[in-house]
């Protein structure tokens, strides 16, 4: 038996446990007076709130979906906040604020362009099965990725117990040492250390993914490429320099190798007596505010209290009491000489050493000519000619293993490049924004 409701109840269940609802406007007319029947909700209106509902549910979750979903691939979804934490990993990087980005749309779309690649990078991979770490690998990154980390702040220590105050606390040290290490962290582009480990996670999965896709005999020239090159290079460096070996010198430090000499280059040494390092100081600082006038002045003064002692070196060459050689050891005061004994390069319309210096050394005629005092910025000089710099090309011999050295990572490089042009292809990535389909990223 079911308990009694009072008469202020608004609902009661039926004998099938139905919630139904009460006439409360009901009214009494004498005893023939007949209960009207209670009302029920239909079952089509229950079923057509429930659908509303839920409808209501996933619109507001695909509203989420895609206001947070930036581009997609298969596999995968490149989000907001993914967005922002590579923004705030950039900004550190680069050592700005967000104020600081002129361009922040671009910025942005810039670095979504390089976020999406990465991550289409990474699922490819994944799904290629190359480049996977196992347990103990990502054991060892982590183990040596904590301990750079605790090496730099171990070092650091005497600077971070320095910021304490006195009488400080364990509580403290920790605090502060927290504090260090995450402005270390940040310093170099990293949010925390997560980020830093997940940075070198993927270094070393693309170190392993590049080795095992790109087998040495996969990228290996034959040794008519070889050849080939060769021959290509020697015409290029011949048009190039030929006729201009200020280019040469200008250069030769960023070819790859060199495997063509042309004329006209010379290796000269000298005896340098400096000026002193303050003196030096204010005159560049002359010189870069503008104040030639100042700068000759001061000059002049540091050179005639130098001149003395250049102009006894010189004499005790001249008299035959000292070789170059022994000069430049007893008196000479640029280090450069024991690192170069063969000396410099120079040769004609050369600007890497002031316009003075490369006068004097071009203006001797024969090897083992040495200039009187050549004065410079720098203080007397006296220099020699030592050898001169033969015309040449390479023998092919001695430049062949590091021009199929050279090809070996030239081949793995293009088709490096090969993959990360078609991998987005085949994973579908698409942007929200349409416009950023139409950039690619090599």
């Amino acid at each position: 038996m079911k308990e009694k409701k009072t008469e202020n109840d608004l609902s009661i269940l039926d004998s099938n446990e139905t919630v139904v609802e009460l006439d409360t406007n009901a009214s009494v007319e004498g005893e023939n007076q007949t209960t009207e029947e209670p009302k029920r909700i239909k079952p089509w209106i229950i079923l057509t709130s429930i659908v509303l509902i839920i409808a209501i549910i996933a619109l507001g979750v695909y509203t989420w979906y895609s206001y947070n979903t930036l581009a997609t691939y298969d596999g995968g979804r490149v989000t907001r906040a993914e967005l922002n934490r590579y923004f705030e990993n950039a900004l550190l990087d680069a050592g700005l604020t967000k104020d600081e980005v002129t361009d922040i749309d671009t910025a942005m779309d810039n670095l979504l362009l390089s976020l999406a690649n990465e991550e289409v990078f990474y699922k490819q991979l994944e799904s290629l099965n190359v480049g996977v770490l196992t347990a103990e690998e990502l054991m060892d990154i982590e183990t040596s990725s904590r301990k750079i980390v605790d090496d730099y702040v171990t070092a650091n220590m005497d600077t971070i117990i320095a910021g304490l105050p006195e009488g400080y606390s364990d509580r403290d040290l920790q605090k502060a040492t927290d504090e260090f290490e995450l402005n270390a962290l940040n310093q170099s582009g990293y949010l925390d250390f997560q980020s830093y480990l997940e940075a070198n996670i993927k270094t070393r999965i693309f170190e392993k993914a590049y080795a095992e896709l790109l087998p040495d005999e996969e990228v290996a020239p034959t040794e008519d490429a070889v050849k080939a090159e060769f021959d290509t290079m020697v015409a290029n460096q011949k048009a190039t320099y030929d006729g201009n070996p200020a280019a040469f010198l200008d250069e030769v430090d960023s070819l790859s190798f060199s495997v063509y000499v042309p004329d006209g280059i010379r290796y000269v040494r000298h005896i340098l007596i400096k000026i002193d390092e303050e003196t030096f100081n204010e005159i560049s600082a002359f010189l870069n505010s503008g104040d030639q006038a100042s700068a000759d002045a001061l000059l002049e003064e540091a050179l005639a209290e130098i001149k003395p002692k250049a102009d006894e070196v010189l004499a005790m060459l001249d008299a035959g009491e000292i070789t170059f050689t022994e000069a430049i050891a007893e008196y000479g005061e640029d280090p450069g000489m024991e690192y170069y004994p063969e000396g410099y390069q120079v040769c004609e319309g050369y600007e890497g050493y002031v316009p003075e210096f490369t006068d004097g050394s071009m203006a001797l005629e024969n090897v083992g000519d040495y200039s009187g005092l050549v004065s410079t910025m720098y203080g007397y000089h006296i220099i020699e000619y030592f050898t001169k710099v033969p015309s040449e090309v390479a023998a092919y011999e001695d430049v062949h293993d590091s021009i199929y050295s050279y090809l070996v990572d030239s081949n793995r490089s293009q088709k490096w490049l090969e993959f990360l042009t078609i991998w987005p292809q085949e994973l579908h990535l698409d942007f929200k924004n349409s416009k950023l389909n139409d950039i690619s990223m090599y």
